[in-house]
């Protein structure tokens, strides 16, 4: 008789080796964080050098979400470690570990007697390459993944009509320090629990969750004071930058929703109603899965989606969805089981019964895969060639420029990060006038994140250069003809007195290309 720790290993070391070498083969194509990652970093190398927690020394304006990373970062830093390599093979092992959590919560729950059904979850989680590529990317994606489903195993493995406890409100404190929507998954988990109790007919809550409300709030309490006293502002700027009215962002946000059905987990998707008709296990997390999954995807639909390939902002509640499409399958394993225990008919044998649901799998697996792969690649290959050009202009800045000089630019990640100068993110993110810019439609536009701008403000300031065109990398012989990208830059171009105020310049960048830029004529 195969053991039960025996049958928890042939599923989880299969899924997580299948992570680990899709993981592998993005790193042999190339190591670099994607854009974004540099303002982290940014704000991570002047706290390590006694500036301040700050993307521009003596500027406290909050520029970031996901303050427990940027503080492992400093860490990094801190200790001399390369920060890009170190950033992600942390996130890698956080993706890792996601993989096999979800690997041993659905053993648990389903194996050995149904260990096909049992490898759903982790097998479709390590197929989606969403996982793989954002855990690698320098960001905080795998990190607060693995915090949230962290916290809600725990949860249900102590129960809903236990106490709230003090590791699984830490953890979801954790989260929230990761990333805001830690509070979002605090909130719905809370949610089912009252959901539970009152179902029992208990009271919803008691004396002996105190502790574990008084941990959760007592951190956030503390962190939301300091933010507010540092900044200024409880909310971060990239809120400011980036939200719109109720419900403004709410078409762009049900769109992102409906792509992410549409490539990749709408085969899964469909099969979710099965899990219903299973009244095997009473774990309750079926109905936790549902509310997580359901939750994020309201909440992500509410503010307009994400801006970057392969659903960045869904990775972290994939590993309820799978649990529930790991549901479903068991259903019919259960059913198909039961029908060669009593009819002992040839089509119920035992080794049609795994070879079919072994197909089943491969086919979820791959209808997972070959859509996740398309956005994760193009999001690897375009990312890296993307941020490898902002660091060779920001290092050619920090070259030929003195210590100093302001610089005006739309992407404010690697390029200021190797140009290692004073920056104006004519995009508002790190920006608190061009944040707080009022703007018709917020939430509307096409992508997210990039509708604030303001163009006098940036001339106001007088920074020394201004790069155009996002930045405008041409191959010889250069055009001197802008394309616009953003309104701040709609803005300057448009602006009558632009070049009696700056000048175009051109010049030759390492790789052969030309970087045409407006630099300051008046003193």
């Amino acid at each position: 008789m195969t053991r039960p720790r025996d049958s928890m290993l042939w599923v989880v070391l299969p899924c997580l080796g299948l992570y680990l070498c899709m993981a592998a083969w993005f790193l042999l194509h190339g190591v670099e964080a994607i854009d974004d990652a540099y303002i982290s970093l940014r704000y991570a190398r002047n706290l390590v050098r006694g500036a301040g927690l700050v993307y521009n020394p003596g500027e406290f304006v909050q520029g970031y979400t996901n303050f427990l990373w940027v503080l492992i970062m400093a860490g990094v830093l801190s200790v001399g470690l390369p920060a890009v390599p170190t950033l992600c093979a942390l996130g890698g092992l956080a993706g890792a570990a996601v993989v096999t959590l979800t690997a041993v919560w659905s053993c648990r729950r389903l194996a050995p007697g149904l260990r096909i059904s049992a490898g759903v979850a982790p097998v479709l989680l390590a197929s989606n390459l969403g996982l793989v590529v954002w855990s690698l990317r320098g960001l905080e994606t795998g990190l607060f993944t693995l915090l949230i489903l962290s916290g809600g195993l725990l949860y249900l493995r102590r129960g809903p009509l236990g106490p709230l406890s003090m590791p699984v409100a830490l953890l979801f404190a954790l989260a929230a320090l990761t990333r805001p929507e830690g509070v979002l998954a605090f909130a719905l988990t809370l949610g089912h629990l009252i959901l539970v109790r009152l179902r029992q007919g208990r009271a919803p809550l008691s004396r002996d969750d105190v502790p574990g409300l008084a941990l959760f709030l007592v951190v956030l309490g503390v962190y939301g004071a300091w933010t507010t006293w540092y900044y200024g502002d409880l909310l971060p700027n990239t809120f400011h930058a980036k939200v719109g009215g109720p419900l403004a962002s709410l078409p762009r946000g049900l769109g992102y929703l409906w792509k992410f059905g549409r490539y990749g987990t709408g085969l899964p998707l469909l099969l979710i109603p099965l899990s219903l008709l299973s009244r095997r296990r009473r774990d309750h997390t079926r109905s936790y899965a549902c509310i997580m999954t359901a939750g994020f995807a309201l909440y992500v639909a509410a503010v307009g989606g994400d801006v970057f390939p392969a659903y960045r902002f869904l990775i972290p509640v994939l590993p309820f969805f799978y649990l529930l499409v790991a549901d479903a399958v068991a259903v019919v394993e259960e059913r198909w089981r039961h029908r060669q225990a009593t009819a002992r008919r040839w089509w119920a044998g035992e080794g049609l019964i795994r070879g079919t649901l072994a197909l089943v799998l491969a086919v979820l697996a791959l209808a997972t895969f070959r859509p996740s792969s398309a956005f994760a690649w193009r999001e690897w290959r375009g990312g890296n060639r993307y941020t490898r050009s902002m660091l060779m202009v920001g290092n050619w800045l920090h070259a030929h420029e003195p210590p100093g000089t302001w610089i005006a630019v739309n992407p404010a990640g690697a390029l200021p990060y190797a140009a290692d100068l004073p920056a104006i993110d004519m995009l508002g993110l790190t920006d608190r006038e061009i944040a707080g810019t009022p703007i018709s439609g917020l939430g509307t536009g096409r992508l997210a994140g990039h509708e604030k701008g303001n163009g006098a403000s940036v001339l106001r300031r007088r920074p020394e250069l201004i790069l155009m065109s996002g930045v405008k990398l041409d191959v010889d012989p250069p055009t001197r003809e802008w394309n616009p990208h953003g309104r701040s830059e709609h803005e300057i171009a448009a602006t009558p007195d632009l070049y009696r105020i700056y000048g175009l310049e051109q010049q030759a960048m390492p790789d052969g290309r030309i970087l045409t830029f407006l630099r300051r004529r008046e003193p």
